[in-house]
């Protein structure tokens, strides 16, 4: 059984990124904003599509420069 890609699958294969590149490019922002990074699992479960990013997620540290 053929599984249907991700939109966020679709987009990472069309750059040609790799997970570890995104990981290490969103920690790094995480780091210098001051906020949670994301680890490599839940970046994996979101790409395909077995969970979803919360409000709550982003809400806690939105807009990172009203701190």
């Amino acid at each position: 059984m053929e599984r249907r890609q991700t939109r966020l699958q679709r987009f990472i294969e069309e750059l040609g990124l790799k997970v570890l590149e995104i990981v290490g490019e969103a920690n790094r922002i995480a780091a210098q904003e001051g906020v949670e990074s994301i680890s490599r699992q839940h970046f994996l479960s979101l790409r395909k599509g077995h969970v979803t990013a919360t409000a709550e997620r982003f809400t806690s540290s939105w807009p990172p420069f009203a701190r």
